[in-house]
């Protein structure tokens, strides 16, 4: 049968038997924790976690002859989280930019940081440094995994304009 390699969570997998068999043979699908399906397809199937699951095709003829096969299906997840140690900084300050992100089956992980303003050292990097120029900018980073699964979190940082009174220490009557 045709199967895919990896899927991501919560997408269909789709199986198809590409063998032969007799006619009135009889089809038997286990996908695991996924369920039983029955028939020579094509049969779509979506898992409720990551992980690698084994997908077994059993196919009998009406004289008893029998045969098995086997794939192992991965799927995969990603989560990210955006973090920074400072919500608020001054105009012209630039604020550490933080994502942790990991893939389910360990993929590779390609990130992507977009800013509503301002500018930031690095956009394909996990730890950038940001200069907001907005009273409220939001950074959005998204994390892709090997298998093209993705995910997405976002923070905001603001600008905080301190007043600042000058006393001079020293006056002169005239000027």
């Amino acid at each position: 049968f045709t199967a895919p390699d990896v899927i991501c969570l919560g997408d269909p997998a789709t199986f198809s038997f590409t063998g032969s068999a007799a006619p009135a043979s009889s089809y038997s699908w286990n996908f695991g924790t996924a369920g039983t399906q029955t028939g020579a397809g094509p049969h779509t199937v979506t898992w409720n976690s990551p992980g690698t699951y084994t997908a077994t095709l059993s196919v009998s003829t009406p004289e008893g002859c029998a045969d098995t096969y086997s794939q192992d299906v991965g799927v995969s997840n990603v989560n990210v989280t955006a973090t920074t140690s400072q919500a608020f900084v001054n105009p012209g300050t630039n604020v550490q930019l933080n994502a942790a992100a990991t893939s389910a089956l360990n993929g590779a992980l390609t990130y992507t940081w977009t800013a509503s303003s301002g500018s930031l050292s690095c956009d394909d990097c996990s730890d950038p440094l940001a200069t907001p120029v907005d009273d409220n900018t939001t950074y959005v980073i998204t994390v892709v995994d090997e298998y093209d699964c993705s995910a997405t979190a976002n923070l905001a940082v603001g600008l905080i304009y301190q007043k600042v009174v000058t006393i001079p220490n020293a006056f002169s009557p005239n000027g």
